[in-house]
C-alpha cells in the first residue's frame, strides 16, 4: 500500500496458487485506487468535504465451484441441491471492475453509490445429459459432466442513509443485468442468468417512540420491491425435463426461452414494534412483527399441471401472505 499526496491510496496485490493435482501455477493480479478528500478541498468551486471514492480491478479464479443441481419430484420443498466440485484442469476465471463512492453529508446523512462489471470468459455448468441419461457410463473425470460457458454481469446502485437521534431511515435502489451463454443450451444464445434480479428498491424507517435506541420502544418498517425476474418455471423444468423428454415444448409450456418467462413484480412491507429495557435487574426484550403486512401473495414460480382432459395449464405458486409473530426474551 502506498499513500500519494495525502489524498490518494494505491494498493496493488498478487495472489499465486499452485494446484497440487496438476502442478498448475496461476496468478491473480489485483489493484485498487482510493481517494479521500481533505478539509478545504474544492472542485469547480464546490467543497469536496466528506467525499471518498474507490476503484478496484482484479482477476479472480475459482478452485472449488458450487453447482446447483435442480431436483425433480418434491422440488417445491427442495428445489435444488448444492454440489461443491473441485476445479478441473482450467479453473473458472473472472475479470472484475468495481467502484464505490461515499458522501458523508452534514447532520448524519450519507449517500453511497457503487457500480461493477464482471466478465467470466470461462465458467462451467452441469451437463444434465451426462448426469441423468442412463446409458452413459460412470466417470471420475469431472470435465465429462460439466459444460463450458461464459457470463457477463454489470450493475449499479445508490443509497441515501440518515442516522439521527430519534429516527433512522434509508432509501436505495439498484439495477443489474446478468447474462450467460452455454454452447449446448438454448441454441447457444445469451440468456439472462437464473438468479438475475434486474431492479430492486427498498426503504427502511426506524423511530424511537420512547426512551432511546437499545433501551426503549422502537417502531421499524421496511418496504422492498423487485421487478424483471425471468426463468419463471422451476429450475427443474429447464434443466431436467428436456433431458428426459427430448422436447423443449409441451402444450403451452416452452422450455427453450427462459428470457420470455417473466414473473410479475414483488412488493412487500414489513413492520415491527420492539421494546428493550431492564425491569428490576432483569433484561427484557419483547417484539411484535408483521411480515408482508399488506398480505400480497407475490408469485414465486410456475409449474405445469395436466388437466383431466389431457391438456396442460400453468399454475402459479405464491409466496406466503401476512405472517404475524411475537417474541419475548429475558436475560440475567
Amino acid at each position: 500500500r502506498r499513500l500519494l499526496a495525502g489524498r490518494w491510496t494505491v494498493e496493488p496485490g498478487l495472489r499465486m496458487t499452485v494446484l497440487p493435482s496438476t502442478g498448475l501455477l496461476t496468478a491473480e493480479p489485483r489493484a485498487s485506487l482510493r481517494f479521500d478528500a481533505l478539509p478545504g478541498d474544492r472542485l469547480a468551486g464546490l467543497s469536496l468535504r466528506g467525499i471518498a471514492a474507490r476503484l478496484a480491478v482484479g482477476v479472480y479464479r475459482q478452485f472449488v465451484t458450487r453447482h446447483e443441481f435442480a431436483t425433480f419430484g418434491p422440488s417445491a420443498i427442495v428445489p435444488e441441491v448444492a454440489l461443491w466440485l473441485p476445479a478441473v484442469a482450467a479453473p473458472p476465471v473472472a475479470l472484475h471492475v468495481a467502484s464505490e463512492g461515499l458522501w458523508q453529508a452534514p447532520r448524519g446523512t450519507a449517500v453511497r453509490g457503487e457500480g461493477y462489471i464482471r466478465s467470466t470468459p470461462r465458467l462451467y455448468v452441469l451437463d444434465y445429459n451426462a448426469l441423468l441419461v442412463p446409458d452413459l457410463s460412470p466417470t471420475d473425470d469431472l470435465s465429462e459432466i460439466l459444460q463450458d460457458g461464459q457470463s457477463l454481469a454489470l450493475g449499479a446502485g445508490i443509497r441515501v442513509e440518515h442516522d439521527g437521534t430519534r429516527a433512522t431511515w434509508s432509501v436505495g435502489g439498484s439495477v443489474s443485468r446478468s447474462r450467460q451463454q452455454v454452447d449446448d443450451r438454448f441454441d447457444g444464445r445469451w440468456v439472462p442468468a437464473p438468479w438475475d434480479d434486474p431492479l430492486r428498491l427498498d426503504a427502511a424507517l426506524g423511530l424511537v417512540l420512547s426512551g432511546q435506541r437499545g433501551a426503549g420502544l422502537v417502531f421499524r418498517a421496511r418496504a422492498t420491491a423487485s421487478a424483471g425476474r425471468t426463468w419463471a418455471f422451476r429450475r427443474a423444468y429447464y434443466d431436467v425435463l428436456p433431458t428426459f423428454s427430448g422436447r423443449t415444448a409441451s402444450g403451452p409450456v416452452r422450455l427453450d426461452r427462459p428470457e420470455d418467462d417473466r414473473l410479475p413484480g414483488v412488493l412487500r412491507l414489513d413492520i415491527s414494534l420492539a421494546y428493550a429495557g431492564v425491569i428490576r435487574g432483569l433484561g427484557v426484550e419483547a417484539a411484535f412483527d408483521v411480515v408482508n403486512v399488506t398480505n400480497r401473495r407475490a408469485p414465486l414460480d410456475w409449474s405445469r399441471v395436466q388437466q383431466a382432459t389431457g391438456a396442460f395449464s400453468v399454475r402459479t405458486r405464491a409466496l406466503p401472505g401476512i405472517e404475524p409473530s411475537a417474541r419475548l426474551r429475558f436475560s440475567f
